[in-house]
């Protein structure tokens, strides 16, 4: 280019422009950039939190689930048992007390949105499932516990105790009359034993995956998993102390 024709005052104007826009520029593009990773490290943030948001919410499905499971198969392992192998589900199992919001456990759209960024697909729909089933678990124990009451309530009083056993002849007209609900409830029993088990090994499966999950999609190999007892520590559990496996 041919500068010979340019005022001198306008080619001054022009290097100090550049002069000075240059440094702007790049103090512009550094905040920018110094911008962009905070904002990123606060989206980090935020992503944890609500991670950790769903470890309580698992540990608190996985922990009711389990104790649930443990008290329905010790119950009915008593069914295996010389004394009251002639008893039937319902006169075993006594239904668990006090009332608890668990079955309302909930994962919210932002908190699962993380994992289908991640990728884990799978376990985003377990995630789902898994409170899903948990609701439908402490519904149906809450309705055992009123049916049962009901059914109680209808029955022969028993002519003697023997702990929570009740000892005493029953004539064949009382064991008609209860039948209908009797045997409604032994349904109910199974249907709680069988979903339970599933609910186990949902719990089991879940727990397995989200630490390996989270660990990698934050590039944070020392970021919190979840623990899950074996399936021998649970047969522990659910046996008990001094007492033969279910």
């Amino acid at each position: 280019m041919d500068w010979t024709g340019i005022p001198a005052s306008v080619i001054g104007g022009l290097i100090g422009a550049l002069a000075g826009g240059i440094p702007a520029w790049l103090l512009a593009r550094r905040e920018s950039n110094v911008n962009l990773k905070r904002d990123k490290e606060e989206r980090e943030r935020q992503q944890k939190s609500l991670v950790f948001a769903v470890h309580v919410k698992l540990v608190t499905v996985i922990n009711s689930t389990i104790t649930n499971w443990e008290h329905v198969q010790r119950s009915l392992a008593k069914l295996e048992l010389p004394e009251t192998a002639h008893m039937e589900p319902w006169q075993i199992l006594q239904p668990l007390s006090g009332e608890t919001n668990e079955s309302e456990i909930r994962f919210l759209p932002e908190e699962l949105a993380i994992f289908l960024e991640a990728g884990a697909n799978d376990l985003m729909h377990d995630m789902m499932l898994i409170a899903q089933r948990h609701s439908v678990s402490v519904d149906a124990l809450r309705t055992y516990r009123v049916d049962r009451e009901r059914l109680i309530e209808r029955a022969p009083i028993p002519d003697e105790m023997d702990g929570t056993l009740g000892k005493g002849m029953i004539t064949k007209e009382e064991m008609r009359k209860l039948s209908p609900q009797s045997l409604a409830l032994n349904d109910l029993v199974r249907q709680i034993r069988f979903g339970l088990k599933m609910d186990v090994e949902l719990c089991r499966t879940v727990a397995a995956a989200i630490g390996p999950t989270v660990k990698t999609y934050f590039k944070d190999p020392k970021f919190g998993g979840l623990t899950f007892p074996t399936k021998e520590e649970l047969a522990k559990m659910i046996a008990g102390p001094n007492e033969g496996s279910s």
